[in-house]
């Protein structure tokens, strides 16, 4: 499995510094403009790994690397495997670079308030930070562990043909599970439910939870789905 997922991030790592670097500035110059809105993070930290998932599947696709692959001594278990740990790892650290990029920005306003334009810098919510991140984790495990299995079984262009359904899908659950009826985060420049410190960092930590059963159930159906795929 190790192999494999160095590989992984070895094929993506020059795409992965431009994208992370971009990322950053990204949520480095809203946080400045807008004011203390830790929501940000939550869009920034799910779309590098997305990007990046469907990145790689297009490179392994047309360099038609797939086959030739499963000639080294690598099973098809590890190949999965590494490939869902590269993307736990990607995930792991878009999360944390978008965090510190939203803390500089908020660093920044509060030394320098006239840098807000849009609004008076609110006071920093390390809870509702955790909050966003720990949301991060949960939405990038769960659109990933969609993608995975499909590209995997079918191949990155067998797969775009359930794209349109996939975006259906995360279009209606989404604004539920942001708005008011869900975790209602939409609620941004203040905190993000109403309760304490710990009661937010314990639904943090269940998010991730959610989250990471999400992922390792979804590697464990794409391992199956990949043993039947022929090359």
């Amino acid at each position: 499995m190790k192999a494999a997922m160095l590989s992984d991030l070895i094929i993506m790592k020059d795409r992965l510094v431009r994208m992370t670097a971009c990322w950053m500035l990204i949520t480095f110059v809203t946080s400045v403009i807008v004011g203390n809105i830790p929501l940000i993070v939550i869009y920034v930290a799910i779309a590098n790994p997305i990007m990046t998932c469907s990145a790689l599947f297009l490179t392994e696709s047309a360099s038609g690397w797939e086959g030739p692959r499963l000639a080294l001594p690598l099973s098809r278990k590890n190949v999965v495997d590494g490939r869902y740990a590269a993307l736990a790892a990607v995930t792991a650290a878009s999360v944390a670079t978008g965090a510190l990029a939203y803390a500089a920005g908020c660093l920044a306003t509060s030394v320098f308030p006239g840098l807000s334009l849009l609004r008076e810098a609110a006071s920093f919510d390390f809870a509702s930070l955790a909050l966003c991140c720990a949301s991060a984790v949960a939405f990038a495990a769960f659109a990933l562990g969609v993608m995975m299995p499909l590209n995997l079984r079918f191949g990155y262009e067998g797969a775009l043909k359930y794209a349109p359904a996939i975006f259906v899908l995360a279009l209606a659950l989404i604004p539920q599970a942001l708005g008011p009826s869900g975790l209602n985060l939409l609620a941004i420049g203040a905190p993000a439910l109403e309760g304490s410190s710990s009661q937010i960092l314990l639904l943090s930590a269940s998010l991730v939870a959610l989250g990471a059963t999400w992922y390792v159930g979804s590697a464990s159906v794409a391992a199956q789905l990949y043993e039947r795929r022929s090359f």
